[in-house]
């Protein structure tokens, strides 16, 4: 049992050590490689799994393709528009290489088709749907920072919840499938160790401001 979980965990770690360089490398496939990180820290490590599911790469290339297994506009337009700079960069200095050059069309032609046709396109609408009960909660001091994080990551795990938090302002966002008693949330907030000022209640378009 031990053996099987260093063999996933050291996996996991070459799944994402190789996404991150698909980041910078568009030749690698990030999404694929993060999927296995996902799942081989989760059958190795559940510090790991939360710690990655909370970094930005996760939320930015992952997080929507894993909840509705589809990518929202945003996200396919940062990574083709990427994948397009980077590799007509790499297109560009090959000018005396000419099969590396027809590669990395091949390869950017894959790209494209995989994120426009292979993957499907969340629109905004279709979040509000899920999730259409919505509370911002605001930090009453940055001290509360850590605390926050370590709340988005335990409410996310709660597959009626989407939770955000935003360092610029200080909001926590929860949208929900179903109403949420107000005091209720906040009291759970308060339990993490964050103090928190109500800012507004969203029901889809419909907002009533405290």
């Amino acid at each position: 049992m031990k053996l099987k979980r260093i063999i996933f965990l050291a996996a996991g770690c070459v799944a994402l050590g190789l996404g991150c360089i698909g980041i910078i490398l568009p030749i690698l496939p990030t999404v694929p490689f993060f999927l296995i990180t996902v799942f081989c820290f989760a059958n190795s490590s559940q510090k790991l799994h939360d710690w990655f599911i909370s970094t930005s790469m996760y939320k930015k290339h992952l997080e929507s393709f894993i909840q509705k297994k589809g990518m929202t506009v945003k996200t396919k337009a940062t990574i083709i528009t990427s994948i397009t700079l980077l590799m007509g960069l790499g297109f560009c200095m090959m000018f005396r290489v000419p099969a590396g050059q027809i590669t990395l069309a091949i390869v950017w032609v894959c790209h494209i088709i995989y994120f426009l046709f292979g993957v499907k396109t969340i629109k905004k609408e279709d979040m509000e749907k899920q999730y259409p009960y919505v509370t911002q909660l605001q930090l009453e001091n940055k001290e509360y920072k850590k605390a926050a994080k370590k709340l988005v990551r335990i409410l996310n795990k709660n597959k009626h919840l989407k939770v955000s938090f935003h360092d610029s302002d200080l909001m926590i966002t929860i949208r929900s499938d179903q109403e949420k008693d107000k005091e209720e949330l906040i009291q759970t907030v308060h339990q993490a160790g964050c103090m928190v000022k109500l800012i507004s209640t969203i029901t889809e378009k419909e907002t009533v401001s405290t």
